[in-house]
């Protein structure tokens, strides 16, 4: 699958910031395992927990055992554990987002969203399938999308 490593650096950036996105060879680490991964033939859980592995040791080889880092405001703080779960799922979204749009895509993405609640699951059913989603159930994802304090617009 074709992933663009800007997409890959910019889902990376809207949880971690652009310091962190810079992170030698995170990006790329991370490309690579999402180009690799055959959605409807993969576990997206099995994916995730690569991309979540894959984080924690490049951000562990830059940052050290302290997982310090610098917010854009110049403010410190420790890099949690639980970041990193929210990291891979925008980052499982930069593939969703490249699917081919259909039906089989929509019940996928439903599916993994009802089940697993992943946010960028619903934001893409939001942006890409809208019209598929009783309102109802619209409505109930992009509250979902909104509680989960992720600024990603598509949702709105």
């Amino acid at each position: 699958m074709l992933i663009a490593l800007s997409d890959v650096r910019a889902a990376i950036a809207s949880a971690l910031g652009e310091r962190l996105a810079q992170t030698p060879n995170l990006c790329e680490h991370a490309a690579g395992i999402l180009r690799g991964w055959v959605p409807q033939q993969t576990d997206p859980n099995a994916v995730e927990a690569e991309l979540e592995d894959a984080l924690f040791s490049d951000l562990y080889a830059a940052l050290g055992p302290s997982m310090l880092m610098q917010d854009a405001r110049g403010h410190w703080a420790r890099l949690k554990t639980e970041a990193l779960s929210d990291v891979a799922d925008r980052l499982l979204g930069v593939v969703f987002r490249a699917l081919p749009k259909g039906g089989s895509t929509c019940a996928f993405l439903r599916d993994y969203a009802m089940r697993e609640g992943s946010v960028s699951a619903m934001e893409t059913l939001l942006a890409l399938y809208a019209e598929e989603l009783a309102p109802a159930e619209a409505d109930v994802l992009r509250r979902v999308v909104r509680e989960s304090g992720r600024n990603s617009g598509e949702a709105e």
